[in-house]
């Protein structure tokens, strides 16, 4: 047998073949390499794209760093601390925790935001003693607390959320109901102030660890708008607390309640509901803007606001303004009760023998068609001429007997 020679054209041929196979791979893995190029793109455009870890706050600090003094502080969100208080110079924050170390002293922890907050919210810890004082907060309009203020205080057991103005001047809100609670050290609470941008606040107790609602407060005032302001504050009253993360929101999801309203004024231009008794006798007279007075020669004469229908059960809130009092005693003040016709349809109750803000919540014994509040004089004894200057008043029938449920949380 004779051995063939190899065909010129399969010579050439094998090559071209294993060319045309490497090409082939070659260009696969170039097509691998550009998809992987362009994932990798892909998801560091998304990763940029991802919001910052603190959008969803104004503010944020939860006092990592070094221990330097909190005046000046730069948070990771939101402007910078000013340290005010008789321990401004003391206060401190880093390694995860702001404190006051130094006893019988106050430090606020003011910061400015370009709008009104609805929330603050902190952590905070005794890590032993007694709980005498969670943090205060507040949303005013300066830092010197002679203008207007939303003052959140709270204590071992209940909220005091109250208005403010020059320091110490506070006042309760035309409305409030409240959920007390009991704290104790080496616990880590969640403590909050939430404002709906109008007529409604609330402070939140919680147990951090488990989300545990413990009490809460919700609050009502038809002028809280002029109180609650852009700057806000954190403070502390007490050397053993610690405060842990605190942060400041532009919306809060505080469920607020829906008052049924009878009457809010301020008395701009007229006696803005109130009139002379008309079954005892007296007069309501508008003296000026922001002021009547009722006044009678004596007990059970006076003058009210007409309410109309109540029934057996119901409530009816009464907050007013009082200015001035003259014939009205602390041992014999003038009183306000809710009546129909001539009758009391509920308890006889004092008021205040001082200037001042005096609130009830009357219980309804009787269904009746004309209520009316009715403000009097002296009655033990009576036949004592009297007057009751008033310069604001709120009223609600049936308002809620305990606070929402807060939000989970957040």
């Amino acid at each position: 047998m004779h051995n063939r020679p190899i065909p010129r054209w399969l010579s050439w041929t094998v090559p071209i073949l294993a060319l045309i196979a490497f090409i082939a791979v070659f260009i696969n893995f170039l097509q691998h390499v550009t998809e992987a190029h362009a994932f990798d793109q892909s998801r560091q455009t998304s990763l940029l794209g991802k919001p910052a870890p603190f959008s969803k706050y104004l503010g944020y600090d939860d006092y990592t760093g070094k221990t330097t003094s909190l005046n000046g502080r730069i948070p990771p969100k939101g402007p910078a601390y000013q340290a005010s208080g008789t321990g401004a110079a003391n206060g401190i924050a880093g390694g995860g925790r702001m404190t006051l170390p130094v006893g019988s002293q106050v430090l606020y922890a003011f910061q400015k935001f370009g709008q009104v907050p609805r929330r603050m919210s902190c952590l905070w810890n005794y890590p032993s003693g007694t709980v005498n004082t969670p943090p205060t907060y507040a949303f005013t309009n300066d830092t010197t607390g002679t203008l207007p203020y939303l003052h959140g205080e709270s204590d071992a057991t209940f909220f005091l959320l109250r208005l403010g103005v020059n320091g110490a001047n506070f006042t309760l809100p035309a409305w409030w109901v409240s959920a007390n609670y009991t704290l104790v050290s080496g616990v880590q609470y969640q403590s909050e102030l939430n404002y709906d941008g109008g007529t409604n606040a609330s402070m939140v107790m919680r147990n951090a660890a488990t989300g545990a609602v413990l009490g809460s407060q919700t609050v009502h005032d038809p002028q809280l708008a002029t109180y609650a302001g852009s700057w806000v504050f954190s403070e502390f009253l007490d050397n053993l607390l610690q405060i842990n993360r605190c942060t400041v929101e532009a919306t809060t999801s505080y469920p607020f309640p829906t008052l049924n309203t009878v009457l809010e004024t301020t008395f701009p231009t007229n006696a803005s509901g109130f009139v002379g008794d008309p079954a005892f006798g007296g007069s309501a007279v508008w003296n000026s803007a922001g002021s009547i007075t009722i006044s009678a020669s004596a007990y059970p004469l006076g003058g009210g606001v007409p309410i109309g229908t109540l029934n057996s059960g119901d409530t009816y809130w009464a907050s007013a303004d009082i200015s001035a009092e003259t014939g009205c005693t602390a041992g014999n003040p003038c009183v306000w009760t809710v009546i129909s016709g001539t009758s009391p349809i509920s308890t006889i109750q004092p008021l205040p023998a001082t200037a001042g803000r005096a609130q009830f919540n009357f219980a309804i014994t009787s269904s009746v068609t004309d209520a009316r509040l009715l403000i009097t004089g002296p009655n033990n004894p009576g036949g004592i001429a009297f007057s009751v200057t008033l310069s604001q008043y709120n009223s609600y029938r049936n308002t809620p007997s305990a606070p929402p449920t807060p939000p989970q949380l957040q």
